[in-house]
């Protein structure tokens, strides 16, 4: 009896044992199948990105079509757009408009301005009268601040925040003063003796409105020289009484004149002349820093820049791009001049010739070659998995376009 009793216990045991090892045969047989069927997805996935970045755009239609171009403006010659938060703005001496990734107009706002200027940075852009004195603050929904300054603006920049920076001119010094949001001068300016220092010629700020990049022009013994000043904004309410100065670079500007400033983030900036470019990086302890010198052979034609990306043009057609720590991609392209564009939207480079629209990746790849009936302003990129949409602001319209391969 003990004995069948122990036979039926060591066989239910045997069958247990057999039955966990048919259900571990099973599961494994599921996770590989499973994991085969992931790696097919993936292989599939990555196909169809491949195919996607194969194809070239050189068809369209259009979606929408708005002539939203007065005649008057179109004759006046003084009607200009940039793209700003997924949309455009429409800029003109009478007045500014923003216009949605559609091309419809949200908001009109009139003024009367003899050379308007825009800056933007975030969600905020401002329109000064270069050379005059007003300024005007919007974001997305319209205007959040205007004022007059009593000296002649001589260029500006705005934070992600809306804090307006100024460089102001007398016959004497370069101030730099800031204007809130709302249109409000603040106390704290930066004053700098023309006859000691030079000509403020430039600024930025970066994009938390803290730190400011500023180059200046100056004679000595008879050369063009420059330097390059950074200052930092909170100084002046920290107690410190070394009027927000960070510090300057005059060695790497010698004998030369600095185009162009631009902060890419708030801790990162380039400054530009026709020999070289020059990368800073602001530390935690406020001290700006080089972190490359790129020099050139050759001169640049043009250069464009987002918030993350500068990318330079040459005079053989040569492009360079860099991103904030000053690393490089080099390209060509057939186009060395005649361009009346070099722009980049949503991480694409477009050239525009007249009437002619050339797209181009970050990494150089042409993505599309078009050409519309009409002159061509300003482009915004609207491109997803499956469509490639652009706005385009032409002489006299708006329009929506769908390229096609």
């Amino acid at each position: 009896m003990f004995d069948q009793y122990n036979k039926n216990k060591r066989r239910r045991v045997l069958d247990k044992k057999l039955g966990g090892g048919n259900t571990s045969i099973t599961k494994l047989i599921a996770r590989s199948i499973a994991i085969f069927l992931i790696l097919i997805a993936l292989v599939g996935i990555a196909l169809l990105f491949n195919y996607i970045a194969q194809i070239k755009y050189t068809r369209y239609d259009f979606l929408s079509r708005d002539n939203l171009v007065k005649a008057s403006e179109s004759l006046e010659n003084d009607l200009s757009y940039t793209n700003f938060v997924g949309g455009m703005v429409k800029i003109s001496k009478d007045g500014v408009s923003y216009l949605d990734v559609n091309g419809k107009t949200k908001w009109n706002y009139s003024y009367n301005l003899k050379n308007p200027h825009i800056v933007t940075k975030g969600n905020y852009f401002a329109i000064v009268d270069r050379g005059y004195g007003d300024l005007y603050i919007f974001n997305k929904e319209g205007l959040e601040g205007h004022n007059k300054t009593l000296l002649p603006i001589m260029d500006a920049a705005i934070s992600a925040y809306g804090d307006l920076y100024l460089i102001l001119s007398d016959d004497l010094s370069s101030i730099i003063t800031v204007f809130t949001k709302s249109g409000v001068e603040l106390e704290n300016k930066i004053r700098t003796i023309i006859s000691s220092n030079g000509y403020a010629v430039g600024i930025d700020c970066s994009s938390n409105g803290q730190m400011l990049i500023a180059p200046f022009t100056y004679i000595d013994e008879g050369k063009i020289k420059s330097k390059v000043c950074f200052y930092y904004l909170g100084a002046s309410t920290e107690g410190d009484n070394s009027n927000g100065f960070a510090g300057a670079f005059e060695e790497e500007f010698e004998d030369t004149m600095v185009g162009k400033v631009q902060f890419i983030d708030n801790t990162h900036a380039y400054a530009l002349t026709n020999e070289n470019i020059v990368f800073f990086e602001i530390k935690n302890n406020r001290i700006p820093t080089i972190t490359k010198t790129k020099k050139f052979d050759k001169r640049i034609r043009s250069i464009a820049n987002d918030k993350s990306n500068l990318v330079a043009l040459f005079e053989d057609g040569e492009v360079i791009s860099f991103d904030g720590k000053g690393r490089e991609k080099h390209w060509k392209t057939d186009i060395t001049h005649g361009y009346s564009s070099f722009e980049i939207s949503d991480k694409y480079v477009y050239f525009v010739i007249n009437n002619e629209l050339k797209i181009y990746s970050m990494r150089g790849r042409l993505l599309a070659e078009n050409e519309f009936e009409d002159e061509i302003n300003c482009i915004l990129i609207d491109r997803n998995l499956f469509t490639f949409n652009i706005l385009v602001a032409f002489k006299n319209s708006i329009s929506v376009i769908r390229l096609i391969h």
